[in-house]
């Protein structure tokens, strides 16, 4: 990233545009989020996408950005460019790396794409989005026993028990959700990248439980079928 593009984002406080149906960072089609200089601006930005969608969007306060955790998080979040709208001009694209976010926060596997969809599915509730997720990674919950002779060692993968006694499989797009969940369990579990195609026959028709600790995605049966009929050509 240049220093131009740095000074962009730093040197001004901004409004950015977050999704009411995640809490997070709206991501649009582009793979950008939206920061604004401007209040009014913003407004008008959010009412031309919610009369398409009606509370699809909303403001957060303004703020300024230290470049850093600015460039890991969004990228983390599935990010891939920050359209910043300065008073009165045409939106200026800045568009984020991996090396750009690997240096801000070294030792994180990020995982974008992944990321980036399901934001999008839950931003959207389009099918386009659940398909593209196919043949994309995700990270399991797993404990691997101890191996007995000739015997090959079991895996247990992790599920969480509601109310309702129903059964929900684990799963997060990236590792930092991973290890922020087995922060608070008992039990240390590892990660194990899968694949949702896969993870199927894992889950045994019980439903799946995306990132518990942030914005939580259900996978129902209806979702995966979804999901594995793959993108349309």
């Amino acid at each position: 990233m240049s220093e131009d593009d740095k000074n962009l984002l730093t040197l001004t406080p901004y409004y950015v545009i977050y999704s009411s149906n995640t809490n997070q960072p709206y991501i649009d089609s582009d793979g950008h989020c939206i920061f604004f200089e401007v209040h009014i601006e913003a407004e008008g930005y959010i009412e031309a996408v919610n009369k398409k969608i009606p509370d699809t969007l909303k403001i957060q306060d303004s703020k300024q950005f230290k470049i850093k955790e600015l460039c890991a998080d969004l990228y983390n979040l599935g990010a891939i460019g920050i359209s910043v709208h300065k008073r009165a001009q045409k939106p200026i694209n800045v568009f984020l790396s991996e090396s750009d976010a690997k240096r801000a926060k070294k030792g994180t596997l990020f995982n974008n794409d992944t990321s980036r969809y399901v934001l999008r599915a839950q931003e959207t509730h389009q099918k386009q989005f659940l398909r593209i997720l196919k043949n994309r990674p995700f990270y399991a919950p797993i404990i691997i026993s101890d191996r007995k002779e000739k015997q090959y060692p079991h895996v247990s993968y992790c599920y969480a028990t509601f109310k309702t006694n129903e059964q929900f499989y684990i799963l997060f797009t990236t590792l930092d959700e991973f290890n922020q969940w087995n922060a608070t369990q008992q039990n240390e579990w590892s990660p194990l990248e899968v694949y949702v195609s896969k993870f199927d026959r894992i889950r045994k028709g019980n439903p799946v439980l995306i990132n518990p600790m942030s914005n939580k995605f259900f996978l129902t049966n209806h979702t995966f079928n979804i999901i594995k009929s793959g993108p349309k050509n």
